[in-house]
């Protein structure tokens, strides 16, 4: 169906699909991922499978227990400036360690991260800054739930010293961090 729009648990528990193919997009106005390779076997991710989806607006749980993942593009978001939703995204990926600086910069339309990070048991630190850029996000709760590896950078918002009151002023985020995080950096 070359009308598809919405791919939502297209590869789900497809142990044997190992990468994205962007060519299954060819023609496509997708608008939502959500689970597309949810508890598959995918190892590596595709920055031009995302490039061909630069309409989509819900990635959430799309790599939700892909184990194999180590780790994320820099630039794996960067064409998508139209989702507005990364809730579990890449929950319980327990081989992921890295998180790229700017993998959210250019998602400025994002109004969720509810437990995106959650169970990532292998994660060892956060960057600077990952969130600066998404302003309207309210909803961080359980970002990083379970990660027990893990470093927390104290500005992942924002640089503490200048922009801190500014964007939490308005007293409207809903942050949960899970007792279980090693430290606070």
């Amino acid at each position: 169906n070359r009308q598809a729009t919405k791919l939502d648990d297209l590869f789900k528990e497809c142990k044997k699909i190992y990468r994205m193919n962007p060519k299954i997009l060819e023609g496509l106005d997708i608008i939502s991922l959500e689970g597309a390779f949810a508890n598959s076997g995918i190892s590596s991710l595709s920055t031009d499978f995302m490039k061909k989806c630069p309409n989509v607006q819900n990635v959430s749980n799309m790599f939700r227990g892909c184990s194999f993942i180590k780790s994320i593009p820099e630039d794996f978001f960067k064409y998508n400036q139209e989702i507005n939703n990364f809730d579990l995204c890449f929950s319980f990926c327990s081989s992921l360690t890295t998180i790229p600086p700017d993998l959210f910069r250019y998602n400025t339309n994002a109004t969720g991260f509810f437990s995106c990070f959650q169970n990532c048991s292998s994660l060892l630190n956060v960057p600077e800054y990952l969130f600066r850029y998404n302003l309207k996000s309210s909803d961080f709760r359980y970002v990083f739930a379970g990660c027990s590896n893990l470093t927390i950078n104290k500005n992942i918002f924002c640089d503490e010293d200048t922009e801190m009151e500014t964007r939490f002023s308005s007293g409207d985020i809903y942050i949960d961090w899970d007792p279980s995080l090693s430290t606070l950096a």
